[in-house]
C-alpha cells in the first residue's frame, strides 16, 4: 500500500515538473514575442517622429511657435504638419482613427495625401485643400464604395500663412483655430464634417476664414485628445471653456512658458486618471 502511493505521489510529482516545464517555455515565448513587439512599435514611434516637422524648418518661418505632441500609447494618430511654400507657409494639426499602431498608420496615409493635394490644388486657400484631402482619403481607402470593409479618416485643421505676413487663411473640419488679439482671445470653428469617412459628403466644401494679422497675435490649434481629457472632482472632460480660460490667464507668459503651464495644468487635471487619447497643441506667432 505504500509502496503504490508512493509511486503515485511520484507519477504527480513528475507530471507537475512536466506542467511546470511547459509553462515556463510558454512564458518565455510569449516575453519573447512581447519584447519583439515592443521593439517594432519603438522603431516605428522612430519612423513616425520622421515625419514630423523639425523645429528648426519651423523657425526659419514663424517668429515664435511650441508644440505639445504626447501619444497615448508609443504611437498615435495626431500629427502635426509644415510645408513651407514659395509664397508663405501652411501649418496643420490633425487626429486620425484611433491610437495606436493603427492610428500612426492613419497618420502616415493622411500625410501623404496631404503633401500630394498640396501639389495638385490651390495651396493658398485651405477649404480647397480640405475638399481634396477628403476626396483622395476616400479614395485612398477605397471607402467611397460601397464594398469598403474600413471606415477611417480624420479631423483637420489647417492655416495658410502668406509671405508677406498680412494674412491668415484657415479651414477646419471638426478642429478650431483659437488667436489672441488685444487681451482678447477669439476663435473660429471648424465645420463640422471630418475628413475621408464614408459618411463624409465627398462633395462638402469647407468653410474658408481670412484674418487681418497684427504683430501681437498668437494662434493655437489642438486635437480633441486635450479637451476631452477628464479630470477634476468629478472626471468631467477639461473641454473648450477651459482651455479658452487657459490661453486667457496665461497670455503675458511667452509661448515656451505656456507649453509649460498648459502641461501642468493639465497634470494636475488629470490627476490619477490615465490619458484617454492622443493629445496635440500648436501654438504660433508670425
Amino acid at each position: 500500500m505504500v509502496a503504490e502511493l508512493k509511486e503515485h505521489v511520484e507519477k504527480l510529482d513528475s507530471k507537475v515538473r512536466e506542467k511546470t516545464l511547459e509553462l515556463n517555455e510558454n512564458y518565455d515565448k510569449l516575453q519573447i514575442a512581447n519584447w519583439q513587439i515592443i521593439d517594432s512599435i519603438q522603431y516605428a514611434e522612430t519612423i513616425q517622429h520622421g515625419i514630423l516637422p523639425r523645429r528648426e524648418d519651423l523657425t526659419l518661418c514663424m517668429r515664435d511657435h511650441f508644440v505639445t505632441w504626447k501619444p497615448k500609447d508609443i504611437i498615435g494618430g495626431d500629427f502635426y504638419w509644415f510645408s513651407p511654400q514659395e509664397d508663405g507657409f501652411l501649418i496643420a494639426v490633425a487626429d486620425c482613427t484611433g491610437h495606436g499602431v493603427p492610428g500612426a498608420i492613419m497618420t502616415m496615409v493622411a500625410g501623404m495625401a496631404l503633401q500630394q493635394v498640396v501639389k495638385e490644388v490651390d495651396f493658398t486657400d485651405p477649404s480647397t485643400i480640405l475638399q481634396a484631402l477628403n476626396q483622395m482619403v476616400q479614395r485612398v481607402l477605397n471607402q467611397h464604395t460601397a464594398q469598403s470593409r474600413s471606415d477611417d479618416g480624420l479631423d483637420i485643421g489647417i492655416c495658410y500663412v502668406s509671405r508677406n505676413g498680412n494674412t491668415i487663411r484657415f479651414s477646419g473640419a471638426r478642429i478650431d483655430l483659437y488667436y489672441s488679439f488685444g487681451g482678447e482671445l477669439l476663435f473660429l470653428k471648424g465645420d463640422k464634417q471630418s475628413i475621408g469617412y464614408k459618411s463624409s459628403d465627398i462633395n462638402y466644401v469647407y468653410t474658408g476664414h481670412d484674418i487681418n494679422l497684427e504683430s501681437d497675435m498668437r494662434f493655437y490649434m489642438t486635437t480633441d485628445g486635450l479637451l476631452d481629457q477628464g479630470g477634476g472632482p468629478k472626471g468631467f472632460p477639461f473641454g473648450k471653456r477651459r482651455f479658452r480660460e487657459f490661453l486667457v490667464e496665461h497670455q503675458g507668459e511667452t509661448l515656451e512658458e505656456q507649453k509649460e503651464s498648459l502641461k501642468r495644468k493639465i497634470g494636475e487635471y488629470q490627476g490619477s486618471l490615465e490619458q484617454r487619447d492622443d493629445v496635440t497643441v500648436f501654438g504660433f506667432t508670425v
